[in-house]
């Protein structure tokens, strides 16, 4: 409902509302069920803009219905959108080094369905037409002298983070070909940490991806997404891509 033009939207739910007889119990349409689909907080935001910010939407819409289900279908599309990652046909397969980078990539846009700063729809519909290409460019960042001096001065298990960060920002670089990645990371480190924002289920696919391929406890223990992503935005500040 929240796709049809807002003067409709209201009416719609008064209609309804208005043709049911309460001496009978019974809707006079003869309907047993009415089901009305919208995104309620596209519909409160609607209701905001039409009677003010300050008007109660939940004293007015709850006449409107006996019961709320909510659909989430975050798991399915998360779950499908990994998948989607891993069987593109535009990339690239060497040695399994790039199945591991898509892995943290999947988290990373896991993250921005999650926090809703990207629909499902436009995730996808980016990842669709990405074309990942040759690796070239970026075994030739990995075998820059620039590189291999920064590792020498890393730790082992720091060392393949890196290398995973500056894959990982290859390409998200060719996902989002026209955002500033360093400025970007900066507001979705902020995202990350805002109060109402539930970092423990990004977290938890974080761990699932980045444990098995560091095996030292005390490093995993130390490492959570927002790690990862201070991590990108240093590497994209640092390397041309």
């Amino acid at each position: 409902m929240d796709r049809i033009d807002p003067e409709h939207i209201f009416r719609i739910f008064n209609v309804f509302s208005a043709q049911f007889d309460l001496d009978k119990d019974e809707n006079k349409f003869g309907f047993d069920k009415i089901i009305l689909v919208c995104d309620l907080d596209n519909i409160r935001n609607i209701f905001a803009n039409k009677y003010g910010q300050n008007v109660d939407f939940s004293g007015y819409i709850d006449k409107f219905y006996d019961i709320i289900f909510n659909f989430e279908h975050t798991e399915e599309a998360v779950e499908f959108l990994k998948q989607m990652l891993i069987n593109n046909p535009n990339r690239l397969y060497r040695n399994g080094k790039e199945y591991t980078e898509i892995n943290f990539v999947s988290v990373f846009l896991e993250f921005l369905l999650r926090s809703k700063i990207l629909t499902f729809r436009v995730i996808i519909n980016t990842v669709s037409k990405t074309n990942f290409g040759d690796r070239e460019n970026l075994d030739n960042l990995k075998n820059s002298t620039h590189f291999n001096q920064k590792k020498r001065n890393l730790g082992q298990e720091e060392a393949r983070f890196l290398e995973i960060a500056i894959g990982c920002n290859y390409y998200l670089k060719k996902i989002f070909p026209n955002k500033n990645l360093n400025l970007w990371l900066n507001n979705l480190i902020e995202k990350y940490n805002k109060p109402n924002f539930d970092k423990d289920i990004i977290d938890i696919s974080y761990r699932k991806i980045y444990n098995p391929y560091f095996n030292e406890e005390n490093f995993i223990d130390n490492k959570n997404f927002d790690d990862f992503l201070v991590y990108l935005k240093k590497v994209a500040g640092e390397f041309d891509f």
